[in-house]
């Protein structure tokens, strides 16, 4: 199943990823591979692209934000004239498909659109480290598959609480203010969700790391206060 037509796509980072390459003076065609996805870049006259195949079905109401997620990507892209590393996140969607649950999956999926479409993040490690930090997977195996800043970004986040989001990176702190706000999202009609008094102690602790994400959380807080 082919989840859509072309993309426009950077062969140096397709390479990074790793498989065959073919190649001469007007064509080059380059396939690679993870669990739930393959695609196939080619260039054609200097023109690159990308074509992304289904191999291994996500749940259903996965498989819809998953698609919207990549209409979003799939325009940066072209606007960018390819130059955004759109491989690395389809494969740590694929990454994070294997070591979540189906709730957990669509929490990752929603905390990380968040920092894409409201704080406007476009940083490459950070939104991978958004969507696999909660995966079961070692230091090692998160290196091996994405680098070390985004081992550096997770091994951050698991060493520390979201109390302590002062004293950590800007990335980390950008992670955890998009996590807690999709949290809010999810439960604000449940009685599993914290007291908006915590809330607002965590994100006091993270004030100027997003004006964007923080008024977007501070509203949705203040709702919720006078409904108390």
């Amino acid at each position: 199943m082919i989840l859509k037509k072309t993309f426009l796509a950077s062969l140096v980072t397709l390479n990074a990823i790793g498989s065959g390459l073919m190649a001469n003076d007007d064509k080059c065609e380059m396939n690679c591979r993870c669990e739930h996805f393959s695609w196939v870049g080619r260039e054609v006259n200097g023109v690159p692209g990308l074509i992304i195949q289904c191999k291994k079905e996500l749940p259903e109401s996965i498989q819809k934000i998953f698609d919207d997620s990549l209409e979003r990507w799939e325009t940066y892209l072209h606007e960018n004239h390819g130059d955004f590393d759109i491989e690395t996140l389809i494969k740590a969607v694929s990454f994070a498909a294997t070591r979540n649950d189906e709730a957990q999956l669509r929490h990752l999926l929603g905390s990380t659109m968040l920092l894409w479409d409201v704080g406007h993040v476009r940083n490459i490690n950070v939104l991978t480290a958004s969507l696999i930090r909660n995966s079961a997977a070692t230091s090692d195996q998160i290196e091996w598959q994405f680098g070390p800043e985004v081992r550096r970004i997770v091994d951050e986040m698991k060493k520390f609480p979201a109390e302590q989001a002062p004293t950590l990176s800007l990335s980390a702190q950008l992670i955890i203010l998009s996590d807690r706000l999709q949290s809010f999202m999810e439960h604000k009609h449940s009685s599993d969700r914290i007291s908006l008094d915590e809330q607002r102690k965590v994100l006091h602790g993270l004030r100027g790391t997003s004006d964007a994400l923080e008024q977007l959380y501070e509203s949705f807080l203040d709702e919720a206060a006078a409904k108390n």
